[in-house]
């Protein structure tokens, strides 16, 4: 009678589903290879598309293993790979079939800007993160340098896993741990930083609603379920204490 979890991991070079039991037995696990793009020397790209549709085929082939219990799932969870700014329009449509990674490059010239405008007495230590073209808000400033037209559009930038999230849920969110690697995250206040964002010049309204990292998001659209064979109506969650724990029993298994 153990209940059962769905967990996923959107990485870089593959996603991976499993199911797995309350006790950390994996009942059922399943992986698709991802390709990743160089079309310019120190540019990084994936399609997003393409993270969707390998969850779906993951999660297809996890639903029909003979070891799943669907009527025993409580829960689904995603984690992954972070930074990479997803541009939809305000329908919730792809601006791009092509988004800067967590390794892109291509932003240095606006980081080097950034430095520029600091003035020197003002210390850094109140940024929590130093800046570096990692961070998601300097990959959208390239954005709105180089593609005005995708910048103009985009009603919101979402991170992989918070993309993954919206296909299963129709929610647009993310949580603490992902606006925390924008470079716009008030440590003080837990919310986006007006100052920080009118220094790169960048719109506020274009990013997502903040809840807390152990919150349920919503729960699995009727479309959703056609397409991954999760039962309807399932919760989805951010990568909470559980999905942690699901980690650490990942780990110790591969």
């Amino acid at each position: 009678d153990m209940t059962q979890f769905l967990a996923a991991d959107l990485g870089t070079t593959s996603i991976k589903l499993a199911v797995i039991s309350s006790k950390g037995k994996f009942i059922a696990i399943r992986s698709q290879r991802l390709e990743r793009f160089h079309p310019n020397f120190g540019w990084s790209e994936q399609d997003p598309k393409d993270w969707w549709e390998g969850f779906c085929a993951c999660s297809q082939k996890v639903m029909e293993d003979i070891n799943v219990d669907i009527s025993k799932l409580s829960g689904i969870a995603v984690c992954g790979q972070m930074h990479a700014p997803v541009p939809l329009n305000r329908n919730g449509h792809l601006l791009s079939n092509r988004v800067q990674l967590w390794d892109d490059k291509r932003c240095s010239s606006q980081v080097i800007n950034y430095f520029a405008k600091i003035n020197n007495s003002e210390s850094l230590d109140e940024y929590s993160n130093f800046p570096a073209s990692c961070w998601s808000a300097f990959k959208i400033a390239w954005i709105m340098d180089n593609q005005p037209e995708i910048y103009e559009n985009t009603s919101s930038f979402l991170t992989p896993k918070d993309y993954i999230n919206y296909c299963l849920t129709n929610r647009i969110c993310t949580d603490l741990t992902e606006a925390s690697g924008s470079f716009l995250l008030d440590f003080q206040t837990l919310k986006y930083s007006k100052k920080r964002a009118e220094s790169l010049e960048i719109d506020l309204a274009k990013f997502p609603e903040i809840i807390n990292s152990d919150q349920v998001i919503c729960t699995i659209s009727s479309v959703a379920s056609a397409n991954t064979g999760i039962p309807t109506g399932l919760p989805v969650m951010f990568s909470s204490a559980f999905l942690l724990s699901v980690i650490l029993c990942w780990n110790e298994a591969f």
